[in-house]
């Protein structure tokens, strides 16, 4: 089966049209931090460029940051060149494309962000997202991580939070990964014990002493007085 694809290549910035119907919406703030990372690591392309149309169909914020960093205003002297992948749409496809681009993508599992956070450098991250990767990964033993999500979306999109400097975030992320290196150790100390059977499961705790309904941790050290 034959699958159609883009074509790259090159064109002038005055040559796009940022979609009017962009379901997307870029914050200043979310402007400048693209800007930032485009500054660091480069310019990794994506951008979606409808021929027919002249409109974007995916990557507002890359261009928007572009704009932001070679000052572009519109004018003739502030012009400059992107890399694109062009599709030929008529403007139903572009829609519907448009709609995927946006709404159909997978979202970040910020709970596996979380596990590694501790390794990278988290300072161009919002205080916000900060800590709700911070609450959910806390939290991630104790609750049902559906409800939790919906509770901390509210939470953060319902309060402003104040700004803390470059050097607070870096404290807070080296205490962040020691505790989730403390929390690494804890869990190194249990082990999990699988029985087939519900009959095994009330032998077992009758032999140990315990009882199933009630006592969900057994110490280890009292295992080893039984056997020893």
């Amino acid at each position: 089966m034959r699958i159609n694809s883009s074509v790259k290549t090159e064109i002038g910035r005055s040559e796009i049209n940022l979609n009017p119907y962009n379901p997307k919406e870029h914050s200043e703030d979310a402007i400048k931090l693209q800007a930032k990372n485009i500054r660091k690591n480069g310019f990794l392309g994506g951008i979606v460029w409808n021929s027919r149309t002249h409109n974007l169909i995916d990557g507002h914020r890359r261009v928007l940051a572009m704009d932001y960093i070679n000052k572009y205003d519109g004018t003739k002297e502030k012009e400059y060149r992107l890399m694109v992948e062009v599709v030929d749409y008529d403007e139903k496809t572009e829609l519907e494309q448009l709609t995927y681009m946006a709404a159909g993508g997978t979202k970040a599992d910020l709970t596996k962000i979380g596990s590694y956070l501790d390794r990278i450098d988290s300072t161009w991250m919002t205080d916000d997202d900060l800590s709700y990767i911070e609450e959910l990964r806390e939290s991630t033993e104790h609750a049902d991580m559906t409800d939790l999500t919906d509770m901390f979306i509210k939470k953060r999109d319902g309060e402003k939070k104040g700004r803390i400097s470059k050097e607070e975030k870096k404290a807070l992320q080296k205490d962040r990964g020691k505790r989730m290196d403390d929390r690494m150790n804890e869990l190194r100390r249990h082990i999990l014990i699988e029985l087939d059977s519900d009959d095994a499961l009330v032998e077992f705790c009758d032999a140990i002493g315990i009882r199933p309904e009630y006592d969900l941790i057994v110490k280890g050290e009292d295992i080893l007085k039984l056997i020893g």
